[in-house]
């Protein structure tokens, strides 16, 4: 093949792109039960459903259309309101003109509702663009998380784990969740949109069991006229492959499956690091001298009552190892620092530092952020990520390759008594109570009976770190400076 003939096939197959993208949602084909979700006619839409099942394809692509107007034309197929009665779901008494009389209010102001910005970065914001023909967008706004649309409409992203206080402030027009929020999140975005003509739908997947997204939305089903609640299993999903189908299959069953594949509310029991991932033999070891030029991260979770720190350790050959701990109670910022500190001198300084986001809010006495105070005594660190189902499936991985003695395995030093014991206790009814039923922002206002889990909290924020080994020397990249610990003004303290 000639270098013309190579430059004209590339040519072909970037305008073979382009046009698939300009095209997307005006090509966009749901299955059944997504056009069912699309044609309902109740104030609030949602759904529950398995991991790959179309769920977020679904509620993005609904966002779209009511901050564009535009109607995907394989919407209108006869095909699917004929099978739809068939099934006995969405609403085929109804006329198409009834269907799409839906009001749509142009411009429009809308928020997609995520868990965390990196679940927004990775699932949300590609399946958005991915819909969205690009000659409609007139900005986005990468700071802020705001597309503008040139008709005047705006979409916001925001994140479940900024807090509650976050949702304050005037009407919506439409909001989309993507996995199941905190109550109390919830309740603000309904009020925001209750007054307007818009809409409020989600999609999730039931990861936390039976919660209160059960009794609002799938039990008031067919009571409420003002909800419409369906159900999205992966089997329901056409565009799927069998071998991707497969796979799944084979990887979670029982339970894990009723919930991962089916999107069934189902009561997870017992321990969440329990028989399945931890194994004493396996996961304890005791204590060693920690080379000097291993990478040494500290961990902290503060509180108001309790404050949780661990220091981990992570060998050249990326093998991970959680060496020492500190668990305070009803100390000051300043007694805990000295206590972290003196943690340090058993193995050196950490060369990095993480912390729960929620340190940015404010001390309710100093007024000064709990991140800002702990640097000012000499612990210094960066926000972690607190995506909690992520981070705990990051643990899994964690102990699973620590089983086959692998690189990105994590043991634990059999002397850090307070988190062998709150791994003991860590069970997903607690897990539970301290997430979603809380009416709070699902940080510092927890009740203090459900706080007893700071150590299993960074322990998450570690292993969602992803921590690979990096030479001290060369932490001035990520914005350190070895085993000082200073952060740049990038960064943060």
């Amino acid at each position: 093949m000639t270098k013309s003939e190579l430059i004209s096939l590339v040519k072909i197959k970037d305008e073979l792109q382009r046009r698939k993208k300009e095209t997307a949602l005006k090509n966009y084909a749901p299955h059944l039960k997504q056009f069912a979700f699309h044609t309902a006619l109740p104030f609030i839409r949602w759904i529950t459903g398995g991991n790959r099942s179309g769920k977020t394809e679904s509620a993005t692509v609904e966002t779209i259309i009511r901050s564009t107007g535009e109607i995907p034309t394989g919407y209108m197929d006869q095909k699917y309101i004929r099978k739809c009665e068939q099934l006995g779901i969405g609403h085929p008494d109804k006329s198409l003109a009834e269907v799409y009389s839906k009001p749509i209010n142009l411009p429009s102001d809308n928020w997609i509702v995520t868990a965390d910005f990196p679940n927004a970065r990775d699932v949300v914001i590609p399946m958005f663009r991915k819909y969205i023909p690009p000659g409609y967008i007139k900005r986005w706004w990468q700071t802020d998380k705001i597309w503008e649309i040139k008709n005047g409409s705006r979409v916001s992203i925001k994140s479940c784990d900024s807090g509650v206080r976050k949702f304050f402030g005037p009407k919506k027009d439409n909001v989309q969740f993507d996995e199941e929020p905190a109550n109390g999140i919830y309740d603000e975005c309904y009020t925001r949109v209750a007054d307007s003509e818009g809409q409020l739908y989600g999609a999730m997947t039931p990861m936390f069991g039976i919660t209160w997204t059960k009794e609002e939305f799938l039990n008031k089903m067919g009571i409420d006229p003002d909800i419409f609640c369906i159900n999205f299993d992966i089997d329901d999903n056409p565009y799927l492959s069998d071998e991707s189908r497969a796979r799944l299959k084979k990887k979670f069953t029982g339970v894990e499956a009723d919930i991962r594949l089916h999107g069934t509310y189902t009561s997870r029991t017992g321990l969440v690091y329990g028989p399945s991932y931890w194994d004493d033999l396996i996961h304890l070891i005791d204590p060693f001298v920690i080379p000097k030029h291993w990478l040494m991260i500290g961990i902290l979770d503060p509180g108001l009552a309790t404050t949780g720190y661990l220091l981990a350790a992570v060998s050249p050959e990326n093998k991970k190892y959680l060496v020492g701990e500190h668990y305070g109670r009803d100390l000051t910022i300043p007694e805990n620092a000295k206590y972290i500190k003196q943690l340090w001198g058993h193995f050196k300084k950490p060369d990095l530092g993480l912390i729960d986001p929620a340190s940015e809010q404010r001390d309710p006495v100093t007024r000064k952020k709990i991140r800002q105070l702990y640097a000012s005594a000499g612990v210094t660190s960066i926000c972690a990520k607190n995506a909690i189902f992520p981070g705990i499936e990051k643990v899994w991985e964690a102990l699973t390759l620590a089983r086959e003695d692998k690189p990105g395995g994590t043991k634990v030093f059999r002397n850090l008594i307070n988190f062998r014991h709150e791994r003991e206790k860590y069970s997903w009814a607690r897990l539970k109570l301290t997430s979603l039923d809380t009416p709070d922002d699902g940080h510092q206002n927890k009740p203090a009976l459900h706080q007893k889990d700071h150590l299993m909290d960074a322990w998450r924020y570690f292993e969602m770190y992803d921590s690979k080994y990096i030479a001290p020397n060369e932490l001035a990249l990520l914005g350190f400076e070895g085993e000082n610990n200073v952060v740049n003004g990038i960064t943060g303290y």
